[in-house]
């Protein structure tokens, strides 16, 4: 769902129950080229809130956010395949009744 307490601007994405996913493909990447994925995230230690990539041509990356009093931000550096050209970027919430919010997220090209 949508929340209005944003890191920045009006709005962020929010994961508000167990096993809760929202997800974006990305595509035009590079095959074998290093990326960097970020974004700003708040989530009690107990909502294991998690940003992840996956379907890159590699193993599916996650990183926790554990800060519920302030956006942090956190990254992933993923490689793509050889032929790849999309990934997958993704917040979830792995099981609990505390919920998480995510805004701002880059995509750079290392």
């Amino acid at each position: 769902s949508v929340d209005t307490d944003a890191h920045s601007g009006t709005y962020a994405v929010k994961v508000n129950d167990a096993g809760a996913t929202v997800e974006q493909v990305i595509g035009d990447l590079c095959p074998n080229t290093s990326y960097t994925i970020s974004c700003w995230c708040k989530a009690k230690s107990l909502a294991n809130v998690n940003l992840g990539v996956k379907d890159f041509g590699g193993t599916t990356q996650t990183v926790q956010f554990v800060d519920s009093k302030n956006f942090v931000q956190k990254s992933i550096i993923f490689t793509t395949g050889a032929s790849n050209t999309t990934a997958t970027v993704f917040l979830v919430q792995n099981g609990s009744k505390f919920n998480g919010l995510a805004d701002d997220f880059t995509i750079v090209k290392n």
